[in-house]
C-alpha cells in the first residue's frame, strides 16, 4: 500500500503521506492501533512508525481582513467589548471578531485617520462607558472607538508629539481614571472620558525611593485597595499610592524574604484581595502573601514548563493558566501540580506574548502568541491518561551489573549502588518527566528531568527504598511508583550477636577487674594482717617483756637488790630487738626496696653485723644478674624473715666456725643456700617454733625450705622458690 488511506462516508481520503506529515515512507504493509490510541505502522525497510492521535479542545484562530488573504500572526492585546466580541490587537494592526459558538470568526481590520492597518497595538482597554482604548506602538497614539466602534478621536491628536519619547503598554480601569504603565519609566493617568471631551493623559509626579528610580518597562499594574496599586516592570515589583503620589519597592536588596529585586515582571493575578501570583520573564512563577510578605516560587524545577511567564489567568475552579514561550500551563494552587500543553495537545502555536489574555464573559480564555489566537473553554481542557507502570531496566552494584529484582540484600561494602529506569509507556514518552528519591536517605523528591538514571555513593548500612515517579506527557504526576527495597547489612561488628558478645566480653572484663581488685583488696588485707601480726609476735610480745622488767627492776630497786643492773641489761636487750623488728617491718613494706640489689644490701649488713663481728669465717656470694629483678613485697619480707631466721639459729646453736652464704638464679627458680660446719643437730628433735615459722614461710613463696644437718658436721638449709 502506497498511501494511508481513511474511510469517509465511502470515501476514501490520504490522511498521512510523506508530503504533509513526518512519515518517512509511504510504503506500509500493516496497520495496528494499541489500547493508548497509538497508530503503528509496519513499513519496508523503514521498520516500525509510531503515529499519535491528537484530541484537542483548542481552536486556532489566524486573524483575517473580510476583505484581504493576508493573515496577522503576531496578536498582542485582546479585549471583549461584548458577548461573543473581541477586538484584537496585533503587529500588524487592530480587528474586530465576532464569534460563533464553534469559535468561527467574522472579522473586521480597522482604518480611520488616526489608525491605519498596519499600526502595531500593545495594548487595548475598555472603559466603563463602553468605549475601547487602543495604544499604538508606531505614531504612540491612543485612538478611541466609541460604542459604535468607530475611531472618531485620539486624545492626542491636538499634540502628536506628546507621547513620542514612550509607548503605553499596560493600563488599569478604575472608577474615575484610567492608569497607563509607559515603555519609559512613567505612569500615567487621565480622567474618564465626559459628555463633550477627552482628557490627554498626564505624567504622574511620582515621589520615588532609591530602588525605584529606573522602572524600564511598566507590563502590568493591579490595584490592591482604594489607594494602592501595585506595579509591575521589567526592573522589580513596586506599590503606588494614590493619595501622596509615592512609589517605592516591594522589595530591597536587604529583604532576603523578597525575590522581586531586578526581576522582570510580566503579569499579575490576585486571589482573595491578599494573594498575588506574579509571572516573570525568566523567573519563574511567585506567589506573593501582600500580608505578611511571604514569598514561594516555582520553576521548571516544580513542574513549570517554561520561565517565562507572560500572562495570567483564573479559571472558575482556582486553578492558573498561564502564557509561556513553550506552551500553557495549568496550575493548581492547592496541589501546587503544574499540566502544559503545547503543540501535541492541539495547540496552533506554543510561544505567547506578554498582556495577550483574557477571560471572557462565557467562561472561555483566549491567549494571545506569535501565530494567532487560542481559544478554550477550561472545563473542556482534560487531556488524561491511563497509568503506566515503570520498570527498572538496570541496576549495578559496585559498577558490576546485578539482576533485576524487586529486593535486595547487600553486604555493608556494597553501597556505590547505580539505578537505571523506564516507564512502559510509548505515547509522547519523549515528554515524559522523572523524579526519584531515596527513602532513608533523601527528604523529598529529587527532579531529573528526562534524564533515567542516577548513583548512589557510600551508603550507610541500613534499609531503604528507592523510588521513581514520572509525568504524564502534559505534566502531571503519573499514579504508580516503582519501589525496590534495599538493606545494607551491617558489619559483622556491628550485628546484634556482636553486641551480644561485646555484653559478654564487657561483663568478663568487669568481673575480671572486679576480681582482680578484690584479690588486691584480699592481698593488701592479707599483708596487713601480715604486719599487724608481726607487729604483735615481734614487737607486742617484747614490749610485754619489757613492761615486765620494768616492774621486776622497779621492785628491785626498792629493796635495793642486787640483780637490778641483769634487769635493766633485759630491757635494754629487748628494746633493742624491738628496735630491730621495727625497722625490718619498715624496710619490708618500703617499694624503694622492691629489688634484689636493696635485699642483697639488707642480707649483707645482717650477715656482717652478727656473724662478720665473732670468729666465723663468712663468706657470700650474690648472683649478681639478680639486682634490676624486683621482687614482690610479700615474697620480699618472707625471703628476708627465713634468712634472719637462719642466721639466728646459725649463731645461737651451731657453734661453728665456717658460714658459707650463696644466692643465684637457675632456670626459672631462685635459690638460697646457708652452710655451716658447725655441731649439727637432729631436726625431728628441736623444741622451738623458729622451723616451723621457716616453713611456713616458705610455703607463702610457693617454694621449697630443706633442712640438712649431721651431728658434728654441720648443717645446710636450702631456699627454691620462683617468682
Amino acid at each position: 500500500m502506497k498511501l494511508i488511506y481513511k474511510i469517509l462516508k465511502k470515501e476514501l481520503k490520504i490522511i498521512f503521506h510523506e508530503g504533509n506529515s513526518s512519515i518517512p515512507t509511504n510504503n506500509c504493509n500493516k496497520i495496528l492501533e494499541d489500547s493508548d490510541g497509538i497508530i503503528w505502522f509496519l513499513s519496508a525497510g523503514k521498520g516500525l512508525i509510531k503515529a499519535e492521535k491528537v484530541k484537542s479542545s483548542f481552536t486556532t484562530i489566524y486573524p483575517r481582513s473580510n476583505n484581504s488573504n493576508i493573515v496577522t500572526s503576531n496578536v498582542r492585546a485582546i479585549c471583549e467589548y461584548a458577548k461573543n466580541k473581541i477586538a484584537i490587537g496585533t503587529l500588524d494592526g487592530t480587528y474586530l471578531l465576532g464569534l460563533t459558538e464553534n469559535e468561527n470568526a467574522q472579522y473586521t481590520i480597522l482604518n480611520s485617520e488616526y489608525f491605519d492597518n498596519k499600526s502595531p497595538i500593545g495594548n487595548i482597554t475598555l472603559d466603563s462607558n463602553g468605549e475601547i482604548w487602543l495604544s499604538n506602538w508606531l505614531n504612540r497614539s491612543l485612538p478611541i472607538l466609541n460604542t459604535s466602534k468607530e475611531i472618531k478621536n485620539s486624545v492626542n491628536k491636538i499634540d502628536p508629539n506628546k507621547y513620542a519619547s514612550s509607548s503605553f503598554r499596560c493600563s488599569l480601569n478604575d472608577s474615575n481614571y484610567i492608569y497607563f504603565g509607559t515603555s519609559n519609566n512613567a505612569l500615567y493617568k487621565t480622567n474618564k472620558k465626559n459628555s463633550t471631551s477627552y482628557n490627554v493623559p498626564s505624567e504622574i509626579t511620582l515621589k520615588r525611593d532609591k530602588f525605584s528610580t529606573n522602572l524600564g518597562i511598566i507590563f502590568c499594574l493591579k490595584k490592591i485597595s482604594s489607594d494602592k496599586i501595585i506595579v509591575g516592570s521589567q526592573n522589580g515589583l513596586y506599590l503606588y499610592s494614590i493619595n501622596n503620589d509615592s512609589l517605592t519597592a516591594y522589595q530591597s536588596k536587604k529583604d532576603p524574604d523578597l525575590k522581586f529585586y531586578d526581576t522582570d515582571i510580566r503579569s499579575f493575578l490576585l486571589q482573595d484581595s491578599s494573594l498575588l501570583w506574579i509571572g516573570t520573564n525568566g523567573n519563574g512563577l511567585f506567589k506573593l502573601n501582600l500580608t505578611t510578605l511571604e514569598t514561594k516560587r516555582f520553576t521548571i524545577e516544580n513542574g513549570l514548563s517554561d520561565n517565562f511567564v507572560y500572562t495570567l489567568l483564573e479559571d472558575a475552579h482556582g486553578n492558573l493558566w498561564m502564557g509561556t514561550n513553550t506552551g500553557l500551563n495549568k496550575f493548581d494552587p492547592a496541589s501546587e501540580n503544574f499540566q502544559f500543553f503545547t503543540g501535541k495537545d492541539g495547540l496552533g502555536f506554543d510561544e505567547f506574548n506578554t498582556n495577550a489574555a483574557c477571560k471572557l464573559s462565557n467562561g472561555k480564555m483566549a491567549f494571545g502568541g506569535i501565530n494567532g489566537l487560542v481559544i478554550f473553554h477550561p472545563d473542556s481542557i482534560n487531556f488524561t491518561s491511563k497509568p503506566f507502570n515503570i520498570y527498572l531496566t538496570h541496576f549495578y552494584v559496585n559498577n558490576v551489573p546485578a539482576k533485576i529484582d524487586s529486593t535486595y540484600v547487600l553486604h555493608y561494602d556494597q553501597n556505590y549502588l547505580s539505578f537505571q529506569f523506564a516507564a512502559l509507556s510509548f505515547f509522547r514518552n519523549e515528554d515524559l518527566h522523572y523524579a526519584y528519591k531515596m527513602v532513608g536517605l533523601d527528604d523529598d523528591w529529587i527532579l531529573s528531568g528526562d534524564r533515567r538514571f542516577t548513583t548512589y555513593a557510600n551508603l550507610l548500612p541500613g534499609n531503604y527504598t528507592f523510588q521513581v515517579r514520572t509525568t504524564y506527557p502534559n505534566g502531571l504526576w503519573n499514579e504508580k511508583i516503582l519501589e525496590i527495597s534495599i538493606t545494607i547489612k551491617n558489619p559483622w561488628y556491628k550485628e546484634w550477636y556482636a553486641f551480644i558478645l561485646y555484653i559478654l566480653l564487657t561483663s568478663v572484663m568487669v568481673y575480671v577487674i572486679y576480681y582482680y581488685r578484690k584479690q588486691q583488696r584480699l592481698k593488701l588485707q592479707a599483708i596487713r594482717d601480715n604486719i599487724a601480726r608481726d607487729l604483735h609476735d615481734e614487737i607486742g610480745s617484747n614490749l610485754s617483756s619489757i613492761s615486765i622488767f620494768n616492774e621486776v627492776a622497779k621492785e628491785s630497786a626498792v629493796r635495793n637488790d642486787d640483780n637490778l643492773q641483769a634487769v635493766l641489761n633485759k630491757i635494754g636487750e629487748y628494746t633493742q630487738i624491738s628496735q630491730e623488728g621495727m625497722t625490718d617491718i619498715v624496710w619490708m613494706i618500703d617499694s624503694k626496696n622492691d629489688r634484689f640489689e636493696n635485699i642483697f644490701i639488707k642480707m649483707r649488713t645482717l650477715a656482717s653485723e652478727t656473724i662478720g663481728v665473732g670468729n666465723i669465717n663468712l663468706t657470700i656470694h650474690f648472683d649478681e644478674s639478680l639486682n634490676s629483678l624486683k621482687i614482690p613485697m610479700a615474697y620480699r619480707k618472707n625471703f628476708y624473715l627465713i634468712y634472719k631466721e637462719a642466721i639466728n639459729n646459725l649463731l645461737k646453736y651451731s657453734n661453728c666456725s665456717h658460714v658459707i652464704i650463696n644466692v643465684k638464679k637457675t632456670g626459672e627458680f631462685i635459690s638460697l643456700e646457708i652452710i655451716d660446719d658447725g655441731i649439727g643437730f637432729n631436726p625431728n628433735e628441736t623444741r622451738g617454733n623458729g622451723l616451723k615459722y621457716m616453713q611456713k614461710r616458705a610455703e607463702e613463696l610457693n617454694g621449697q625450705l630443706s633442712i640438712h644437718s649431721i651431728i658434728g658436721k654441720g648443717t645446710t638449709i636450702k631456699l627454691k622458690f620462683s617468682l
